[in-house]
């Protein structure tokens, strides 16, 4: 799934218990996609922030 969501120049919001490599899926998506030129934009939203929303 990595590859093919890197093969479209579209946003990606990578979802997951801690732990699980998100941040490595992001870089991987990163390197392998169009935008690699650019900036790689990390955000950390913690699930109490995140229920303040909905």
């Amino acid at each position: 799934m990595p590859k093919r969501v890197a093969s479209v120049d579209t946003n990606v919001l990578i979802l997951g218990e801690v732990g699980v490599g998100k941040e490595e899926i992001a870089k991987f998506v990163y390197k392998n996609s169009l935008r690699k030129s650019r900036i790689l934009l990390k955000l950390t939203v913690f699930e109490n922030d995140y229920k303040d929303f909905n």
